[in-house]
């Protein structure tokens, strides 16, 4: 049985699946897949991420071996050989570990503005034995960690960006929940570098990354300069910020289903 929600678009022969940011759903991608549909002949599949939408488990760390076996029923279940797949933000997380779990597989990937290339400071400390305490008492206690942030904000450790989106994004007690739970329960999904690297020169999986030069939550210097040494490599930089990605990137995601060879 899958144990995630998704929704299927289409019934073409190409299969392309999408994973959305943090605090999204499926229906994320549901403007672009309209928009590819329309040019392509393809099946797309828009999943709900753990603790998002209509997908929810137990509170306790995803390995990659359950992502395996879960994915692997997803594939059976729908029929699928070969897949691209297409991952926002958070979403870039769960690309990179399904590539290097079903490499064979993946007939290419797109990683928008993606998570789970680079490790922030912060990710390393929440990570921590002390630092996940530490983390896990400033999300059950708001006021505190808002004048935490403002504190950090004014001496210069937090951008004025990054506060002002830590503030969006904490600001129900459910969102701060999700927040325990992704960047606790997903942490064994972090990919090293090298490993991406080292997976997808050795099937030669095509690789296009697009990045934002107004982003401040993934800046483009962070992401780039990790993935340097993948040899089927294609990065696009668009002026575009953050939460512009998706809809700034489905043109040149239509271009490359039409030719491959871009």
């Amino acid at each position: 049985m899958v144990d995630f929600y998704y929704k299927k678009y289409g019934n073409g022969i190409k299969k392309i699946i999408f994973f959305h940011g943090f605090g999204q759903n499926h229906t994320a991608f549901e403007k672009s897949i309209t928009q590819i549909l329309k040019e392509s002949d393809v099946t797309c599949y828009a999943i709900d991420i753990y603790y998002h939408g209509k997908s929810q488990r137990k509170n306790r760390p995803l390995q990659l071996k359950q992502l395996e076996t879960s994915f692997q029923q997803f594939l059976e279940t729908e029929n699928v050989k070969s897949f691209t797949s297409i991952g926002y933000s958070l979403g870039g997380r769960f690309v990179l570990a399904i590539s290097t779990l079903f490499p064979q597989a993946t007939e290419c990937i797109f990683l928008l503005a993606p998570d789970g290339v680079f490790q922030s400071t912060w990710y390393r400390l929440a990570n921590t034995r002390l630092g996940n305490t530490l983390f896990k008492y400033l999300m059950d206690r708001p006021v505190v960690f808002d004048q935490l942030v403002n504190t950090f904000r004014r001496i210069g450790i937090v951008s004025k960006p990054l506060g002002r989106f830590v503030e969006t994004i904490l600001n129900s007690e459910q969102q701060r929940t999700r927040v325990y739970q992704t960047w606790t329960y997903f942490h064994s999904l972090q990919m090293k570098p090298k490993a991406i690297a080292s997976c997808f020169n050795q099937y030669q999986i095509p690789i296009h990354v697009i990045v934002g030069d107004q982003d401040r939550i993934i800046p483009p210097q962070k992401v780039l300069p990790k993935l340097n040494t993948i040899k089927h490599l294609k990065s696009v930089i668009l002026n575009a910020r953050h939460h512009q990605i998706i809809t700034e990137s489905t043109p040149y995601i239509i271009s490359v289903l039409k030719n491959p060879n871009l």
